[in-house]
């Protein structure tokens, strides 16, 4: 039998996945630490055939350590240079004021213009029911056909939702009131939809001394947007994809400008993402939920929320390169035919 064939490879996959996910749950380890524990497990499991030993067969000590590199290399790469097992340290990079001053300003560039400044985050808020979700995947549409939308132009891009709390079946019904409601007939391979309910859909984790920890998911994601030259992603929602608590300052700041602000540094996209306000927030008077620091590191806060009226209100609470405040709004009529309209 060949290596592909006979069940062995396959086993020893199997285990070095299983033995790097109880690991990483435990905190740092090294190379010789899932070696370890993965020899404890494999070789008793495995005999030798056609008179030749493991390590001649390719299923021996060699190949074990090379499988549980490669898993390392391709899971951890920020964590662990896994040659000496030593931290990986980047050079700082920073310009003199002289530089500076002979650097070209480029244009702000919008992706939807007042709203989303191009390579930045951005937040929306909302209560459940309210309709955030529609009305992203109907944003969404527009940004990946570049329409105007709601009476603000959109800058063409190529367009990732990841909804967590909706199946491909929902999503589906969605798509096609949006596309129906909208008038949207052109075929559209410009819009990814991603669903992910019923899965771990967690960027980062924090261990018991707070120490964050990037996810499978999240190198997942990041490889799904580079080889699919992602520009804009739209991310729903928040409590889906944080595993820290909203109320300590510094993990919120490490998601928003080490996590999300990795996936903006390698790709070149922009993220929206979505999230729930505290108990009392089904206004924008109630507040939101967790740390301030939510705020403070996002470029633009929108809520969405029901009037007296029975409409929506999307509202820009903060926008660091537009006008924002209160009263600068969008009022959303839901349709018959299934969409938010401008009213």
């Amino acid at each position: 039998l060949t290596k592909v064939d006979d069940g062995r490879e396959a086993l020893m996959t199997k285990i070095v996945y299983k033995h790097y996910n109880r690991l990483i749950d435990k905190g740092n380890f090294t190379l010789q630490d899932l070696y370890n524990v993965c020899a404890e497990d494999y070789f008793p499991l495995v005999k030798p055939r056609n008179g030749k030993s493991l390590e001649e067969e390719n299923r021996g000590e060699t190949a074990l350590r090379y499988k549980c590199k490669k898993i390392i290399e391709n899971l951890q790469p920020h964590l662990e240079d896994v040659a000496n097992d030593t931290i990986i340290s980047e050079p700082l990079s920073f310009f003199t004021a002289s530089q500076l001053m002979r650097l070209p300003i480029e244009e702000r560039s919008w992706i939807w213009e007042g709203w989303h400044l191009e390579n930045t985050i951005a937040n929306i808020y909302g209560i459940g029911g309210v309709g955030k979700s529609t009305f992203l995947l109907g944003l969404a549409n527009f940004i990946s056909l570049g329409k105007t939308f709601m009476g603000y132009e959109t800058k063409k891009k190529k367009v990732l939702c990841v909804f967590c709390e909706e199946d491909s079946n929902e999503i589906a019904r969605r798509q096609q009131s949006v596309q129906v409601g909208y008038n949207l007939i052109e075929p559209n391979d410009n819009l990814v939809i991603l669903p992910r309910v019923g899965y771990d859909n967690l960027l980062v984790t924090y261990d018991m001394s707070g120490q964050p920890r990037l996810t499978n998911f999240f190198y997942m994601l990041l490889k799904t947007i580079k080889d699919q030259n992602i520009k804009y992603v739209i991310l729903d929602t928040l409590s889906d994809i944080f595993g820290g608590s909203e109320i300590i300052r510094s993990q919120v700041n490490y998601f928003m400008k080490a996590v999300l602000g990795k996936i903006i540094r390698e790709t070149g996209c922009s993220i929206l993402v979505s999230g729930h306000p505290s108990v009392s927030g089904s206004s924008v008077k109630g507040g939101f939920s967790g740390s301030t620091a939510w705020q403070g590191a996002t470029r633009s806060l929108w809520f969405m929320q029901k009037n007296a009226e029975n409409l929506r209100e999307l509202i820009r609470l903060k926008s660091n390169y537009s006008i924002s405040g209160e009263d600068i709004k969008i009022t959303l009529d839901y349709s018959s035919r299934g969409v938010f309209i401008e009213r």
